[in-house]
């Protein structure tokens, strides 16, 4: 990737990633939607951004589809939950409405409205 301009979103964790790729040309950009339009209008050779981020940009953005997943993280998603530490309520009472939500197939569809077929695009 030398010479290669990135796009990242500023201060974001691809920040991390793609400074490990010595050489590579790092434009930085207030939102993950700005980085993957620069890709699209040519500004940068490629960007790298969350899963969930890209999944979207692509699904209600991408109309020429001209974006290309070309690697991924391990994960699916890199959407995450916090809750207080201690409050084993709480965080019980979630993961039994999030186990619920998932086995009703509300929460498939949902991703699916919103990202696409996340496992198409990995």
């Amino acid at each position: 990737m030398n010479g290669r301009k990135v796009a990242i979103k500023k201060g974001s964790s691809s920040e991390r990633v793609v400074k490990s790729f010595p050489g590579s040309i790092i434009v930085e950009y207030p939102e993950n939607a700005s980085a993957l339009h620069a890709v699209e209008t040519g500004e940068a050779d490629y960007a790298i951004c969350g899963n969930l981020t890209t999944a979207y940009y692509m699904t209600h953005t991408d109309d020429d589809n001209c974006l290309q997943v070309v690697g991924h993280s391990e994960r699916q998603d890199d959407l995450v939950v916090y809750a207080e530490k201690g409050n084993e309520e709480l965080i019980k009472k979630f993961n039994v409405a999030l186990s619920d939500y998932k086995k009703s197939g509300e929460y498939k569809r949902l991703i699916k409205f919103y990202f696409g077929d996340i496992e198409k695009q990995s």
